[in-house]
Parts: C-alpha cells; structure tokens; sequence
C-alpha cells in the first residue's frame, strides 16, 4: 500500500470512527418544555366519571426471555384512558417510536418523553398514552453518578371535564442515586395542586424510609388501596394520586415485560372544586 493510499484510508476511516465512538455514547435528552397550539388540546374527557389508568415498564416490548412481542404490551393496556410507560424505545432512522405504535393500536394519543439521546437520536425513555390531549409538558433530568442511563420526570397537564389533571411521569435508578431522584419527584407531587398523578417505576417498595414517610403523611397509593391484601409486597411499580378518589385496582400478569402491568380506576374526589378549570393562566410546576 502506498503512502497516498494509506493516506486517503485515514482520512475516512479516523473522523467514521470517532463519529461512531460520540454516536454510541447516551447522553442525557435536552430539557423541553412544550405547549399545545390554540384549540389543539381543547377536547376534555367528555364527561367520564371513572379514568382507568395503567403504569407499565414495558422493557421495550420484550418479555423476560427477551422476546419482543408489542402486540401484547398493547393487549394489557386495552381499554384504558391512561398509560404511563416506562422504557420505551425511541423511532430510529425515521421509524415511529414504541409509544406511536401502541398508541395506533389503542386509539390513544402518544406522547415519547425522550430521556437518553444515542446515536444522534432520541433512542430511549417514558410515554404517556391518553384519550385526553396533552396541553403542555416539561421534563427536568434527575441527576446521575452511575452507569450509563439517564433518567428524567416530566409533568403534564391536561383537561378532564373541565378540571386541568396535572400527570407526573419517572423512572427512577436502582442504586444509589434512587434516594434523591426520589425525593425529587416526591417533592414535585407535593408541590402540585390536586388533581395530581405520579406514577412510575421508582425501582423501590414500600419499605423504602422516604416512600414509607410519604405514605404515613397523606399521599395517596392507588394501587395499595385498591389491591388491598392481594397487593404484592415487593411491587416497585407506583400510581400515587390526590384529588382523586379510588374505586380499584388490578395487576395484569402476562409476561409480556419483566414487570406485571398495574391499572386503577379512578374518579375525582368529593372534595375536589370547579376550582380549578380551564384557564390560560394555568402552569405546570416546576419540576
């Protein structure tokens, strides 16, 4: 090989190479902050009186032998008004996202809250499935020491008949950064006027001492509740709510994903108020 050749090789193959090694990086999803155009999330939720909400870790459609089946992922969240889903696969080279496929098998609305960017894309986060548009939405990324994984929270809010619901979305670590990701989105829920949800997997049980204390204080654990005894000891998949009340709840085992499916039915409280309509001066809390 001649030096000309040689040279010509290099000249392609270094800047290939390092564009490879910068694509195969995750790095964390810039913050966002999104607002529906005038009229575009008007539709409320058509005078429900009970929401069936679902949270499932989906683990990108795969079961736990690894084989991706996202039919029934769509399966388990049939009928319902609500899903929050957790590792969700982003659309790469211009295909659609896990979320957009379920979402046109459900005839819900998708929203793809990309929390880690890969290969110049957004390849990998959280979704909300819904049958009442989205008005606005803000992620905030949690702070990471370890691994690779980037994790965020997100609140949303939307119109459910006449009232604006503020949905708070995570997916939280399993080792030592859990604690103040945790806190994190707790302090979020507290700080958000009722109707509120939070949901996610936060990768820990009710034995956790900040989960544990919030319960003691007054946040509400839908799933608990409304599994009672049947509701298993280890579960680490959470919906905690205010402003609602719950009727019940339901694990949904199919193994489709290394995680059950959890849904509760919900209906607004007795105590909430018309307080809180439709207006253009309504926020979101700052994550």
């Amino acid at each position: 090989m001649n030096q000309r050749s040689l040279t010509i090789i290099l000249t392609i193959a270094v800047p290939s190479i390092v564009v490879f090694a910068l694509g195969f990086q995750r790095h964390p999803a810039p913050e966002t902050h999104w607002v529906a155009p005038d009229g575009e999330a008007d539709q409320d939720a058509g005078g429900k009186v009970y929401f069936d909400v679902a949270m499932f870790n989906i683990r990108r459609g795969k079961n736990s032998e690894g084989v991706r089946n996202l039919d029934g992922t769509a399966s388990v969240l049939k009928g319902c008004d609500i899903a929050f889903l957790n590792e969700v696969s982003g659309g790469m080279w211009g295909a659609p996202d896990q979320s957009e496929r379920l979402g046109d098998k459900l005839g819900l609305d998708s929203y793809f809250l990309t929390s880690q960017r890969r290969y110049f894309q957004d390849y990998f986060g959280n979704a909300v499935l819904t049958r009442f548009p989205i008005r606005e939405w803000q992620s905030m990324n949690l702070k990471k020491t370890n691994g690779q994984g980037h994790r965020h929270i997100v609140t949303m809010k939307s119109n459910w008949n006449g009232r604006i619901v503020t949905l708070i979305l995570t997916h939280l670590d399993g080792d030592a950064d859990r604690a103040r990701q945790l806190d994190r989105a707790l302090t979020v829920f507290r700080t958000t006027p009722a109707p509120a949800i939070l949901a996610g997997d936060f990768n820990t049980t009710r034995s956790d001492p900040a989960l544990a204390a919030a319960l003691e204080g007054g946040v509400i654990d839908a799933l608990g509740i409304g599994l009672g005894e049947n509701d298993p000891l280890r579960r680490k998949d959470w919906i905690l709510v205010k402003g609602f009340s719950v009727q019940s709840a339901e694990v949904i085992e199919e193994f489709v994903s290394d995680h059950p499916c959890f849904r509760a039915t919900l209906a607004f409280s007795d105590r909430m108020s018309k307080a809180t309509l439709t207006s253009g001066t309504d926020t979101l809390p700052t994550p």
